[in-house]
């Protein structure tokens, strides 16, 4: 297993120190191979590594080459708190294959962080669950949360869809409708898959849910859209609250808005 990261001492980074000038708290990303969950957890990274946390990203070789090349919107190597640790892409590799080849070097570098940091902090992807359990269950310093990647409104979805549709307001069921069911998303195999991962998870300490609102629509949805903002009132509408969207997103980002808000209460507990 390689590392890969920038040299700068504690005090430059502005790390949280324990009194035996060792890290309070180290964190570990574990994304899912796949370029959407791979930049997701490298956007959880940036978020929480601007506390200056050390935050220590893992994938396979070819992973996370991956990741990094195609990041939009910041230098995942200009930060000096991000670390990044590779380990050789299995031969023949499939997602389902990392699982296995991901559990030693994972161990190991848990490991070896926990002996340095007074506590370490798992964030893993909901289907890497069976790589994370050994080490968070062998470990006594180890917790770890488990990141939803899916939008919560598709997870809502999936739930409301399972639990017989019970009643809800008007507007959401409406909403709820047009969202494909997980049967539509996955195939058989994958969804024993999904079940497996999720037998495997008796051990984490808490959910991340990604609560962004917007969902993916079917190609044919997108089309019908792009006529409507071409030249009608109703494209100037929508464009007026994409705008408004943009703007909400961008003040949640800041210090009070809602995203920070979550954010913050996060890393206050895990550096409680």
């Amino acid at each position: 297993m390689s590392t890969h990261h920038t040299s700068q001492n504690n005090e430059q980074k502005g790390i949280i120190m324990h009194e035996n000038n060792q890290p309070q708290v180290a964190v570990v990303m574990v994304p899912w191979p796949s370029q959407g969950h791979l930049n997701q957890l490298l956007h959880l990274s940036r978020l929480i590594g601007a506390t200056n946390l050390p935050i220590h990203y893992i994938a396979a070789t070819a992973h996370l080459r991956q990741a990094t090349a195609r990041v939009h919107g910041f230098d995942p190597f200009a930060l000096a708190n991000l670390h990044f640790h590779d380990f050789p892409t299995p031969p023949f590799s499939t997602k389902i294959s990392t699982l296995t080849h991901i559990q030693e070097p994972l161990f190991m570098l848990i490991n070896k962080l926990s002996t340095k940091a007074k506590r370490v902090v798992v964030i893993f992807d909901s289907l890497m669950a069976s790589s994370v359990s050994k080490a968070v269950k062998e470990l006594p310093n180890v917790e770890s949360y488990c990141f939803r990647s899916i939008s919560a409104i598709s997870l809502y979805s999936f739930y409301w869809k399972a639990a017989g549709k019970p009643e809800i307001p008007q507007n959401a069921a409406e909403i709820l409708e047009n969202l494909p069911s997980m049967e539509e998303c996955f195939g058989p195999g994958f969804l024993d898959f999904l079940k497996s991962q999720r037998q495997a998870r008796n051990f984490d300490s808490g959910t991340i849910y990604d609560t962004n609102r917007i969902t993916e629509v079917s190609s044919v949805r997108v089309e019908e859209a792009v006529k409507r903002l071409m030249a009608s009132d109703e494209g100037d509408e929508m464009r007026e609250r994409a705008a408004k969207l943009a703007e909400a997103v961008k003040k949640s980002m800041m210090e009070g808005g809602d995203t920070r808000l979550e954010i913050d209460s996060f890393i206050a507990h895990i550096c409680r």
